[in-house]
């Protein structure tokens, strides 16, 4: 990964933790991006 696409997960999951809500969803995503 380069460095811009790290900042840009960083932000997503800085902006997914402001919502409890939506982590639990969109961690799945993740982890089906990036296993």
């Amino acid at each position: 990964a380069t460095d811009e696409m790290i900042k840009e997960m960083i932000d997503v999951v800085g902006l997914a933790n402001q919502n409890n809500k939506f982590v639990a969803g969109y961690q799945v995503e993740i982890d089906k991006i990036y296993k």
